[in-house]
């Protein structure tokens, strides 16, 4: 179809891909655009920007669709080059099958590559990774799908200042997100379903991702690993976690957990947040259900959160022998970490054996730096309880003065 704007390319109805391929890389080469209105294209090898400042555009992912028929070639492939931006289309694969090709293969021989900039993008069925980036810096990937490749959805090497908002990847073979040497970078709001590890973090420093979630996983959510440096997870959730929903490895240091979530843990699961011996990690608010495992030796950090923990509930300190809550309309046992470093214990409980004076153990981080006394009530009467350096509560005498309902509430201080 012939139009005046020479850079607008329709479908050619070529299923053989060489027309269809042949017209988007001439206007890339003449114009250093090519616009695809709505279609379904056909391409037997590689698009290829000729030079840096180019950009292809479709009409919306489901709208413009271009089938890469061939088996030995990337969707789309660049060396060395800058400023490109790719839009608003669908890269269809030949097909899942291992190859070592990629939907978008971004590569550069030496220099670093900028300004790339990935858009509205739904990319499936590539024999190796949806999106290969060597060497970005200030770059960008947003709203970008990939589904079924056979290696990683998201395979970002050695670059800097990248950020990844509002991506997916599904069904992947590996890794959902593998990040090798990624440094001052930032993923926001992104997911992984379905592959080994939602997110795989080897030798980076400076990431920081929030509000990021992985689902299904054959082997856990995110592990960070060959010694990993400054690396922050915000707010991210791992459902269905197989074995361990976090893991912090390989020497890495400087690790901060904030409100990591682990949701369903599947039944072979050994540890919602594990660190291993030579790393580090602060570990604040985290609300997980399968143990953690911090190895000896390693410098971990607890900061609980504010919310209320409950004895006896799922992945909360359990209840010592002849103790339980008092039932129904009464309110459980609970404790709490208060902004000034105290922790506050209260609730009604139930005693069916006086020699049972142990109530539960509080965990690490709640525990005070001396044993402190907090008063309650029981029987008509004030009941001391005290509350010692390595967690313990229990009645302060060496026989409950009846079996029984027993009320605490309290504070004890961590620095005192």
């Amino acid at each position: 179809m012939t139009t005046p704007f020479p850079n607008l390319i329709f479908p050619s109805g070529d299923t053989t891909g060489a027309t269809d391929l042949a017209a988007i890389n001439a206007a890339l080469s003449e114009y250093s655009v090519a616009l695809l209105t709505p279609g379904q294209y056909y391409t037997n090898g590689a698009i290829e920007p000729p030079a840096s400042a180019c950009i292809l555009a479709g009409s919306g992912p489901g709208a413009t669709v271009i089938n890469c028929l061939s088996s030995s070639a990337h969707g789309i492939y660049t060396s060395g080059l800058s400023n490109i931006a790719i839009r608003g289309l669908n890269l269809t694969g030949p097909g899942d099958s291992a190859t070592s090709y990629d939907g978008i293969h971004l590569d550069t021989p030496s220099a670093a590559i900028s300004n790339i900039d990935l858009e509205n993008l739904i990319i499936t069925r590539f024999g190796r990774n949806g999106v290969y980036l060597n060497t970005p810096i200030v770059s960008s990937i947003t709203n970008v799908i990939v589904s079924y490749c056979a290696e990683n959805g998201f395979d970002l090497l050695d670059g800097t200042s990248l950020t990844l908002t509002a991506s997916y990847a599904n069904n992947v073979s590996n890794f959902g997100f593998l990040l090798n040497g990624m440094s001052y970078s930032k993923l926001n709001g992104c997911a992984s379903d379905f592959g080994v590890w939602g997110y795989y973090l080897e030798g980076c420093r400076g990431i920081d991702a929030a509000g990021c979630g992985a689902e299904d996983q054959t082997d856990g959510g995110w592990q960070i690993t060959e010694s990993c440096a400054a690396i922050t997870l915000a707010s991210c959730v791992n459902r269905g976690n197989p074995g361990v929903a976090c893991l912090v490895t390989g020497d890495s240091a400087d690790v901060t957990l904030i409100g990591f979530t682990e949701e369903s843990p599947g039944s072979g699961a050994t540890a919602s947040i594990e660190v291993d011996a030579g790393s580090s990690a602060v570990v604040i608010s985290p609300n997980v259900i399968t143990a953690t495992d911090y190895a000896t030796g390693t410098t971990t950090t607890v900061l609980p959160g504010l919310a209320w923990n409950y004895v006896g509930a799922a992945g909360q300190p359990g209840f010592d022998p002849g103790w339980s809550n008092r039932g129904s309309g009464w309110a459980q046992l609970a404790f709490r970490l208060t902004d000034d470093r105290t922790v506050w214990i209260k609730g009604w409980v139930a005693n069916s054996n006086v020699t049972n004076v142990r109530l539960f153990t509080l965990p690490s981080g709640y525990m005070p730096a001396s044993q402190q006394t907090i008063v309650g009530y029981g029987y008509g009467r004030a009941i001391q309880w005290n509350v010692g350096t390595s967690g313990v509560v229990g009645y302060a005498s060496a026989a409950m003065p009846a079996t029984g309902n027993y009320y605490i509430d309290g504070f004890v201080s961590l620095d005192l």
